[in-house]
């Protein structure tokens, strides 16, 4: 890659499966299949640039980390697993780890349909736009943030998330 591209400046860690279904319903295969991308994922950058000093590593992880999204226990499994392992990451890398903790994005992406709208409305949680997220991005990546929940709420919304 190196040869190809030149110096590496950063990388971002996006894996995502969604595999929604109830406690009752979420056996081990469903738990691992939603588990695996951002697991196996975060491991991988963590190895594969621990001696490394890119600009940046940004993992974008969900708001559901902070919430009891009905039918999300995996996805929330997965999401808080990736936040724990940047925050260790965040210990002993040379360089900025950033998660960012995407609230709903409607216009875009896996859940833009009006189904996940009505259901997160009801939860006081609008859409994010594509260029309200790529310019908290651009700060939070421009200012080496930690972590930020990125969300457009309502006051019940946030109170919802613990913010």
């Amino acid at each position: 890659a190196r040869r190809t591209f030149g110096a590496l400046h950063g990388a971002f860690h996006a894996a995502m499966v969604l595999g929604d279904r109830t406690l009752a319903r979420l056996d081990e295969p469903g738990l691992a299949e939603v588990l695996a991308p951002k697991v196996a994922g975060a491991v991988a950058f963590g190895e594969v640039l621990r001696t490394e000093r890119p600009d940046f590593l940004a993992f974008f992880s969900s708001a559901v980390s902070f919430t009891d999204s009905a039918g999300q226990a995996n996805y929330a499994a997965a999401s808080t697993f990736e936040d724990a392992y940047a925050a260790e990451l965040r210990r002993r890398c040379l360089f900025p780890v950033t998660v960012v903790n995407w609230g709903y994005w409607g216009g875009v992406g896996v859940v833009a349909d009006e189904r996940y709208a009505a259901r997160l409305s009801g939860f006081g949680v609008g859409s994010i736009a594509p260029d309200e997220g790529m310019a908290a991005l651009d700060a939070l990546l421009r200012d080496a943030v930690p972590q930020a929940l990125v969300v457009r709420a309502t006051a019940e919304g946030l109170a919802r998330l613990g913010v």
